[in-house]
């Protein structure tokens, strides 16, 4: 076999290589926006006496990072920025009574002020002891402002905070004014009567999650639109396009102009589908039929780059765009910008389908700027080569390259339509694709993609005597790779660069569950009789899917409850099964510290009819996962999944809920953060 290195195969190879990032970069995508908190706070109440109790603070510091002492040496502008706890007076209910009383600070000297510090790391606790003036119910409330380092940033951060006083029965007298603070002072928290009246939650502690990064979908738009440029529709428009906008102008800053104009127009196009078609798809995109249309649009594509039969737009609507653009001036670049658009229809609708499908979350702001990445790599070149028409001669001819890249690019995209059609097997509930025959596809697809790319089968339109290059055939043994590292999936093993794609690893999902996980339970809890109970994650055996139902159990069995709010076209639930759960630490204390409840909101089973109602907005909640939607909306204002809440027996948090967490060690810190303050409860 003869191999020959060319500016073709380069290119080639780069297109490869966005086309094998797909899967890696879903699998990476993350939901959450990078707005960091290292410290989450939590509140309790301490009853001393029915006029006297004690407030507690309580930070959780993440890992690496610290959190400065109120109490420091240095003066103010000498050192970072000390911690300032500040209570809004009210001396018709209360007066504060004694200091601020703080855990054991770590005491050092700062490098870089020069000073003696003292700050906390891991967690920092701070009580203030207040006395009543008053028995009625009222509210404490003030901020905390504070600084959180780590060895490269500083976060200046601010708390506020609000803790409810119920109505006691207070003395007939009650001198405040004579609270002795040096006595008041020594008294120890471990011998004042621990009795926890309420804990409160922070007014401003958890962050909504949204369900994408604009960040993300912008990266996720540019490679796509990337991969579309390389595609023949789109390819072979550069140089004729380039070459208009140079000769039709007097001038080279001129020709430059109407180039930079046109590329603003691809974007703003774009830009415009992506508002549209983005909120659109968002109200139905986990409805089963939805996903069945994307799966047969891809599956569709897929036999067109095939070579089974070209799809166009009708001509009379292209030679319409194509007509007005002869007008000249802005109105006319703007049609030819409209006819790109048209023209590439059949390259980049599989690509615009999967932009609005997977950097959606709800809102304008992701789709937009996943459009806005997609129209900047489609508009870019054009505007390249219209500064520097030498370049045109450096591009690739077309040629049996391009069929290549279509064929390949038709096996991604039966790979990619299998997960539209799990989406709607999972909503439905039909039982058809199991994880095994996911991963299984998936690896005849990657499989049959690597034998082709070696020349071993050969579709319509490919060069007959076409000589295999080195490039190529690396790219098939990366292919065929990744086709290998799938194959332990059939087994139930962890397949973490498609985490998310295939079906939930659940024992009514997955046929081979027990092989790589160790499902048996260390707990003397016995396995819940549950109608659902199958739909577990990682063989659970302790998991309801109704919230009443695990709730009462829960109290039966002495465990705090944990909500997990998860859909069936989760993607990042998926995730956290396959990547954080699948942790012995985290799978030991899910099954043998709590009761799980799985409330799935795109569960699209009927209610019974006297359970239908009508919500405060006055929309009809008549289908499980509607009602759960609506159970997570109005307890925690929160509509993103996955979302995890820990409660007591009463059904209040026990600790700030979390998103999408894919760090095992600070999931693991949740958890047991979780049960601790559910044993100070009880």
């Amino acid at each position: 076999m003869n191999f020959r290195v060319s500016s073709i195969n380069r290119s080639f190879t780069a297109l490869f290589i966005l086309i094998l990032s797909h899967s890696s970069l879903f699998a990476q995508m993350n939901p959450l926006a990078q707005i960091k908190h290292p410290a989450k706070w939590s509140y309790s109440i301490l009853k001393i006496s029915e006029g006297e109790v004690e407030l507690v603070m309580k930070a959780a510091i993440e890992d690496k990072w610290h959190l400065y002492s109120p109490f420091q040496t240095y003066k103010d502008g000498d050192g970072p920025q000390p911690a300032v706890f500040t209570f809004k007076p009210d001396k018709k209910n209360y007066l504060l009574s004694g200091k601020l009383i703080e855990s054991n600070a770590i005491k050092e000297k700062d490098e870089i002020f020069e000073v003696d510090v003292r700050y906390f790391k891991d967690e920092a606790t701070f009580r203030q002891k207040i006395k009543r003036s008053s028995g009625d119910p009222f509210t404490i409330t003030g901020t905390i402002s504070y600084q959180v380092c780590n060895e490269g940033i500083c976060i200046p951060e601010e708390e506020r905070f609000a803790f409810k006083m119920e109505k006691v029965e207070l003395p007939p007298v009650i001198d405040t004014a004579k609270a002795d603070p040096a006595i008041i002072d020594t008294i120890s928290p471990d011998t004042a009567k621990k009795v926890i009246v309420e804990s409160v939650v922070p007014t401003v502690s958890v962050a909504p999650v949204d369900d994408c990064s604009p960040f993300t979908s912008f990266w996720y738009g540019l490679l796509a639109g990337l991969g579309a440029l390389l595609a023949p529709c789109i390819f072979s428009m550069l140089p004729l396009t380039t070459a208009f906008f140079v000769k039709q102008s007097k001038k080279r800053s001129q020709g430059i102009r109407k180039a930079m104009l046109y590329g603003f127009f691809i974007i703003l196009i774009f830009d415009v589908l992506g508002i549209v078609f983005g909120n659109f798809v968002y109200g139905i995109s986990s409805h089963e039929y939805f996903n069945l249309f994307l799966f047969v649009l891809f599956m569709v594509f897929a036999f067109s780059f095939f070579g089974a039969f070209e799809i166009t737009l009708p001509n009379a609507l292209v030679n319409k765009a194509d007509k007005a653009s002869d007008r000249g001036g802005v109105i006319g670049i703007f049609f030819m910008a409209l006819t790109l658009a048209l023209v590439s229809f059949s390259c980049t609708v599989p690509y615009v389908a999967g932009l609005i499908t997977l950097v959606n979350s709800g809102n304008i702001i992701c789709p937009l700027m996943g459009f806005t990445g997609f129209g900047l790599s489609l508009a870019l070149p054009f505007v390249l080569f219209a500064m520097f028409p030498g370049w045109l001669h450096s591009l690739p001819k077309s040629g049996g390259w391009m069929n290549t890249v279509k064929v390949s690019l038709g096996f991604l995209e039966v790979a990619l339509a299998l997960k539209f059609f799990s989406n709607a097997d999972l909503v439905a509930g039909w039982h058809l694709v199991s994880r095994e025959m996911f991963i299984a596809i998936w690896i005849v697809c990657f499989g049959l993609m690597g034998i082709y790319l070696l020349g071993l089968i050969k579709f319509q339109y490919d060069d007959a005597g076409r000589v295999i290059s080195v490039p190529r055939v690396v790219i098939a043994i990366v292919v065929l790779s990744f086709m290998l590292y799938l194959f332990p999936g059939l087994f139930g093993a962890p397949v973490s660069l498609i985490a998310g794609f295939p079906p939930p690893q659940t024992a009514e999902w997955s046929e081979n569950l027990n092989v790589y996980n160790n499902t048996s339970s260390s707990s003397d809890i016995q396995k819940v009789n549950n109608a659902h109970s199958a739909r577990c994650p990682k063989g659970l055996d302790n998991c309801f899917h109704d919230y009443d139902k695990a709730l009462s159990y829960a109290k039966e069995v002495g465990k705090p409850l944990m909500i997990d709010f998860t859909g069936w076209t989760c993607v990042n639930c998926r995730k956290m099964e396959q990547n954080v759960w699948s942790d012995p630490q985290v799978l030991k204390r899910i099954r043998d510290e709590y009761v799980l409840v799985s409330l799935y909101v795109d569960d699209r089973e009927k209610l019974a009819p006297d359970a239908i109602y009508t919500n405060k907005d006055g929309k009809e909640i008549n289908t499980v996962g509607k009602k759960w939607l609506d159970f997570q909306l109005s307890h925690y204002k929160v509509n993103a999944q996955p979302y995890y809440v820990l409660v007591d027996h009463a059904g209040k948090e026990l600790v700030s809920p979390v998103g999408y967490t894919p760090d095992v060690d600070e999931y693991i810190k949740y958890l047991d953060a979780g049960k601790a303050a559910f044993l100070s409860r009880k």
